[in-house]
């Protein structure tokens, strides 16, 4: 039996980094933001196999546990919320209103749509993992509430 020798690499030769498999999405294009991708179909995925894509995805949950006043998205509909759904002192994770199901395949990590309306929200741990792939709508309410009230005044 012939054995054959194992192939060495050339010296200066590196292996295709893992990275790379995070940012090959389809119909990917690049954008202003590093670390993010934006696809045809408009929706933005944070590449988390980058440190720039983890610091995007971690300053967009921050600005929508703001936007809430530091309030649980899943507040109102999970009954293992802290009593009156306040995010102080645990940290917040991100929450994807419309779920990440199919491998990704509807990820949509965006804050806020082009049409202004808000999408996905900053949660406890453990109400996110009650949520789990159920769709819950919680930022609705808000927007028409929002409406009423610029109306109003």
């Amino acid at each position: 039996m012939k054995r054959t020798p194992i192939r060495k690499r050339r010296p200066g030769t590196r292996r295709p980094s893992m990275s790379k498999l995070g940012s090959e999405l389809k119909g990917a294009k690049p954008t202003a933001i590093a670390g993010v991708k934006v696809l045809r179909d408009g929706r933005e995925v944070c590449n988390q196999f980058t440190s720039t894509g983890r610091r995007e995805y971690r300053k967009r949950t921050e600005e929508m546990a703001a936007r809430k006043n530091q309030i649980c998205c899943l507040f109102e509909h999970s009954p293992v919320c802290h009593p009156r759904g306040l995010l102080m002192g645990y940290v917040p994770t991100f929450e994807h209103e419309n779920g990440r199901g199919m491998g990704g395949g509807h990820r949509d990590d965006r804050i806020v749509l082009p049409d202004g309306r808000w999408q996905n929200g900053a949660a406890h741990a453990q109400c996110n993992i009650w949520k789990g792939s159920r769709r819950i709508v919680y930022n609705e309410p808000l927007q028409r509430q929002k409406g009423s009230h610029d109306a109003i005044l």
